[in-house]
């Protein structure tokens, strides 16, 4: 009776994490008004974690983005969170309490855990109807042309040219401001973008490989756990 018992509870523990795991994937972000975090939850519990100056900040400057990324699962009322940082490289694992409600999550502050945030689900544009880019034909006449994402906590739009200029344009304050010039080339695959010698990101450059192709839309990947919807702009 008692090992019947024992077995149900188990049953219904699992059965409630699972179900709060499943609230919980998908991409998430939160301002308060000085620093902004993003982060997202996949199905095979990874994730990724942003955290960079808010745009609302009145002390706004160029620095550098804190990027997080490792597994993730739900231990009680604490998500556990291995991971990785990428700049600098050390592993941490950290138990963060969190909540669920009314569509917002609650979540101690992974670089402050006496701080908690509240986060909305953050919609991300999807390429719904999509075929694997190995069987696309793919050159750079058909990427010629204007296409926006949300690419690295960024709403953004990437203009192509025929001469393999781009321009990229921010719309993170609702209007668009060109804030980058640069050249791009596509081969085998892969879109590379490389900013100008007085560039702000002139020590780094952008490599995507396309995963998949839709009508209007592409899906790309920066070589890390993270894929990014480009769709075109008409």
């Amino acid at each position: 009776m008692l090992a019947r018992f024992a077995a149900a509870v188990v049953c219904i523990v699992t059965q409630q994490a699972f179900a709060e795991s499943a609230s919980l994937v998908g991409s998430w972000h939160a301002d308060d008004g000085r620093t902004y975090y993003e982060v997202h939850f996949r199905p095979n519990h990874t994730f990724t974690l942003f955290a960079r100056m808010s745009t609302r900040n009145p002390e706004l400057a160029v620095a550098q983005m804190g990027e997080q990324s490792g597994t993730w699962q739900i231990a009680g009322d604490r998500i556990v969170l291995d991971s990785a940082e990428i700049s600098p490289k050390r592993q941490s694992r950290v138990s963060l309490r969190f909540q669920l409600s009314d569509g917002s999550l609650r979540l101690q502050r992974f670089y402050d855990t006496p701080r908690t945030d509240t986060y909305r689900r953050l919609h991300l544009p999807v390429c719904a109807e999509f075929r694997s880019a190995a069987h696309a034909v793919l050159d750079e006449r058909t990427l010629v042309g204007r296409w926006r994402g949300h690419y690295r906590t960024h709403d953004t739009e990437f203009s192509f040219e025929p001469d393999r200029r781009v321009t990229l344009y921010s719309r993170d304050l609702g209007d668009r401001r060109k804030f980058e010039e640069a050249t791009w080339h596509f081969s085998r695959g892969v879109i590379t973008i490389k900013p100008g010698k007085d560039s702000l990101m002139s020590d780094s450059h952008i490599r995507w490989r396309i995963l998949r192709t839709g009508s209007s839309c592409l899906v790309v990947s920066d070589g890390s756990e993270m894929s990014y919807t480009l769709r075109r702009v008409e």
